[in-house]
């Protein structure tokens, strides 16, 4: 399996199991923000629709998973009430087993996520369906 881009592994772990469990979790996590990009881009532009189903279409295998990290995606861009990167970030390394409690390493790790989705926001905004 090729390594997931996102934030260098060994920034947060060490050993090579929790650095595969991180790759994974990382790859998963893209997709989710991908897939919540594209369902809110297609709620203002129905035409993405098509563009929605399909993707969903590609992934296979990764449904429940999907959805969840999706709504933890949807958690951190859009949160009700005050951000909470430091915490969203904290939460996402202890479901594989990280334990991390610098805050500034936290508010970046959440600042990648939200650059990571705005990045996909700003790509659709260029996309032209034929």
């Amino acid at each position: 399996m090729g390594e997931a881009a996102g934030p260098p592994a060994d920034e947060f772990c060490r050993d090579n199991a929790r650095i595969q469990a991180y790759h994974c979790e990382v790859k998963l996590y893209e997709q989710a923000v991908v897939m919540v990009a594209i369902i809110g881009y297609s709620r203002a532009h129905p035409e993405f629709e098509a563009l929605l189903t399909e993707y969903l279409r590609k992934l296979t295998g990764v449904g429940p998973a999907l959805n969840a990290a999706g709504a933890r995606v949807v958690e951190l861009i859009d949160p009700n009430g005050a951000r909470k990167a430091p915490s969203w970030s904290m939460a996402w390394l202890q479901r594989i087993g990280l334990q991390e409690t610098n805050v500034v390493r936290l508010s970046l790790f959440a600042t990648y996520w939200v650059n990571k989705y705005i990045a996909v926001v700003k790509s659709l905004d260029d996309f032209r369906l034929s």
